[in-house]
């Protein structure tokens, strides 16, 4: 269930390249990549604006009535969105996985930098759900962004089909043992956001 790649933006851009959407959904201002992954294969972006006004929230039924109208093949979203890190609450993120579900919309949820809060992540149930792809970085938290390793969590056999897409050697061995060290050191994270706050 689990790919590795050089960066969450290798394997952002690996995405749409294989599931070829016609049609996709974004909620402005987010992150350049995903408008320059979408558009690079001549998709068709539908925006949602996220207002100052609200704190770039997400208010859910207009955000939903916007994903029914515009009908998009796939939906990026990040958790915390970056630039403005506004997070989705739980309640609101299962809902809008349950209208994808239904409508069969690609969700390629963004938690490069989930690590920064206390949100429980969805990569648990992107493992076992289609329609459902969930990507997370270890170089914004851990702090070794040249490094470069990123990882997406999906259904096995979405993983499989991603992997044969994949251009070969993507991960170098430093940024796989910086990984690894870093999961492996478990006091880092409660230090992390113990400073951060």
């Amino acid at each position: 269930s689990i790919l590795f790649g050089n960066g969450a933006t290798q394997l952002l851009h690996l995405i749409p390249r294989y599931l070829q959407p016609r049609k996709a959904l974004l909620a402005q201002p987010a992150f350049s990549e995903y408008g320059a992954a979408l558009s690079s294969l001549g998709c068709l972006i539908a925006e949602y604006r996220l207002e100052p006004k609200r704190c770039f929230q997400i208010e859910l039924n207009e955000f939903l009535r916007t994903l029914k109208n515009e009908a998009p093949d796939m939906l990026i979203l990040g958790n915390p969105n970056n630039p403005t890190g506004a997070v989705i609450p739980p309640e609101a993120l299962s809902a809008i996985v349950e209208v994808c579900l239904k409508r069969r919309i690609q969700f390629v949820a963004d938690e490069s930098f989930i690590d920064f809060t206390t949100q429980p992540s969805l990569a648990m149930r992107a493992s076992q759900q289609r329609y459902l792809i969930v990507l997370r970085s270890f170089t914004k938290f851990f702090a070794f962004p040249g490094l470069r390793i990123g990882y997406l969590v999906a259904h096995p056999t979405l993983v499989e089909k991603l992997s044969r897409q994949q251009e070969p050697w993507s991960v170098n061995t430093l940024a796989l043992m910086a990984a690894a060290e870093s999961i492996a050191y478990s006091t880092f994270r409660e230090k992390s956001l113990t400073l951060i706050a």
